[in-house]
């Protein structure tokens, strides 16, 4: 009998590789994340109002590569990778839920 291969999705997208989205995803978008937030992306603009401006460009720089990094999978492998690779807690409802939610936000003036 020959082992299972267990196929790990982008085994690129690390904490190390983008610590500014898992900081979003491990403290804002935690176990209890709905007590504090209506909605995934409301958290995602405390993060941003939080975030110095230097933080704020870095974090949409990390975005795009998750986007980037996570294009060919689907929302299960991508939801895997959000919890097992970057420690949250979220489980988006589809696809365009991600692109929303690590996408830009509110204007900032």
């Amino acid at each position: 009998m020959s082992a299972k291969r267990v196929r790990r999705p982008a085994p690129e997208v690390t904490r190390g590789a983008l610590p500014l989205v898992a900081a979003f995803l491990r403290g804002y978008l935690h176990q209890d994340w709905e007590a504090d937030y209506e909605a995934p992306e409301e958290a995602r603009d405390a993060f941003l109002e939080d975030a110095s401006p230097e933080e704020r460009r870095a974090f949409l720089r990390e975005c795009e590569a998750f986007h980037t990094l996570t294009a060919s999978l689907d929302l299960a492998d991508v939801s895997r990778v959000l919890q097992d690779s970057l420690g949250s807690a979220w489980q988006p409802a589809a696809l365009a839920e991600v692109r929303r939610v690590l996408g830009p936000g509110r204007r900032r003036r």
